[in-house]
């Protein structure tokens, strides 16, 4: 990376400034202020400790874009990036992945069409880098993102709490919804499903402000899909494009992340592997994760020194009765909940979506915890299954099943180890119930 030339340096200056202003006041456009040359704001992806990815779009064949990167500390230090081709073979998307940067810091990102100088600038975005030593953080976490339910005004109630990062556990479109209307059979229909999700002007903004880690669940390719799915290679490409992860195989989803001594993040793909949930359960072949992926998850448990080590799980793990989640996959479940116990591998927490619903999923007899979560802009579960309030109710499990909803979660140190609260808030930004866990 290059820094910007020294007679920039002023107007990057005033750009800047003017920008952080309005993105904090919440007045940036959805496009680009240059007449539309973006399609979208501009986000941040995947932000470690030296690095991030940063997403942009454009709006035709042709384009060139360019990416200046600074620290909100020292804008006068500029990084530039580019220029990049965008092409129609990427759905005019680029990702730039920037490196170099310093721990525990705040940046802002600029898209511009190159070359430097023109006035077609896009809707910068803000991240702060993972810090290095153990500090009090936090971050959101939630699922089912449905087109049809815009405007997504939860992303605003997400961002009055001010996360770190952002989880998105799956269903991030609806491709095979509404049944009435396009049901995503190629490519380029996977892809505008993807773009009508983010177009939502909420959603925009609050990516523009906070850094996501994103996972599928079965609704990026077709409802409960398996491993036998002959379209998980589309889907998964849509996926990745207008969700960087990274990993070195573009087939690979699951994935380890940090965000700080006090936590490691185990993103399990619960879909591309797993066999059919209509297989006997009691089957040994039968697998949700896969082989690989399973022995990766347990080495890197056993591996991981934090406090807490949570796995992001877009199927809940410990249900009894939905057979498409971990329920119809009891032997694998069992083989890791022994696993973790004979390690004594503490503390561990499963954060899960899916259901529609949040719900405190924590189990007698086993050494991990569980909340699920959602959706963010979807059917809530009692809109969908009215007679599920009573079934719910009587579990006496902390629940809400009548609102969208997301998990707040924050993690301090102790003196001996670390403290997490998770807060279940609802679209009002009431928290609904809470739960602590000690390590």
């Amino acid at each position: 990376m290059e820094s910007r030339p020294p007679e920039s340096r002023r107007q990057f200056l005033r750009h800047t400034a003017g920008l952080a202003t309005a993105l904090a006041a919440g007045l940036l456009p959805s496009r680009s202020r240059a007449d539309g040359a973006f399609s979208h704001a501009s986000a941040a992806f995947e932000v470690s400790d030296r690095g991030a990815l940063v997403w942009v779009r454009g709006t035709g064949a042709g384009q060139h874009v360019s990416l200046a990167v600074s620290a909100s500390s020292a804008p006068e230090k500029v990084l530039s990036l580019g220029p990049a081709a965008l092409t129609e073979a990427h759905d005019l998307i680029h990702v730039f992945d920037v490196t170099g940067l310093e721990p525990d810091t705040e940046y802002l990102a600029r898209p511009a069409l190159a070359p430097v100088g023109t006035n077609a600038e896009g809707v910068s975005c803000r991240f702060r880098t993972m810090p290095t030593s153990p500090r009090a953080m936090s971050f959101v976490v939630s699922a089912d993102t449905l087109a049809d339910r815009k405007p997504f005004r939860l992303f605003d109630v997400m961002l009055e709490r001010k996360p770190e990062f952002f989880v998105h556990l799956g269903d991030t479109i609806y491709a095979d919804r509404p049944k009435q209307a396009l049901i995503a059979q190629t490519l380029p229909q996977y892809r505008k499903k993807h773009a009508d999700v983010r177009a939502d002007s909420h959603m925009q903004r609050f990516m523009a402000s906070v850094p996501t880690f994103a996972i599928w669940d079965d609704h990026e390719v077709a409802d409960n899909f398996d491993r036998e799915h002959p379209l998980i290679d589309v889907g998964r490409q849509a996926f990745r494009e207008w969700w960087p992860v990274r990993t070195d195989d573009a087939r690979r989803l699951h994935r380890r992340f940090s965000w700080g001594p006090l936590a490691d993040f185990f993103m399990l793909d619960t879909r591309q592997y797993r066999s059919s949930w209509r297989m006997s359960a009691d089957d040994p072949a039968k697998t949700m994760l896969g082989a690989a992926q399973k022995d990766w998850l347990l080495q890197e448990l056993r591996a991981s020194s934090t406090p807490f080590k949570i796995l992001l799980s877009p199927s809940p793990f410990n249900g009894s009765t939905a057979l498409d989640s971990w329920a119809g996959f009891k032997a694998e479940r069992a083989e890791i909940d022994r696993y973790v116990a004979e390690q004594k591998l503490q503390r561990v927490l499963v954060l899960s979506g899916d259901w529609h619903m949040a719900i405190d999923l924590s189990r007698q007899g086993t050494s991990i915890d569980e909340m699920v979560v959602g959706p963010i802009a979807a059917w809530p579960q009692f809109e969908m299954n009215p007679r599920n309030r009573s079934v719910v109710a009587r579990s006496r499990r902390p629940h809400v099943g009548d609102a969208h909803n997301f998990g707040h979660v924050r993690i301090e140190p102790t003196g001996g180890g670390a403290r997490l609260t998770i807060d279940v808030v609802d679209e009002k930004g009431d928290v609904r119930f809470s739960k602590v866990l000690e390590s």
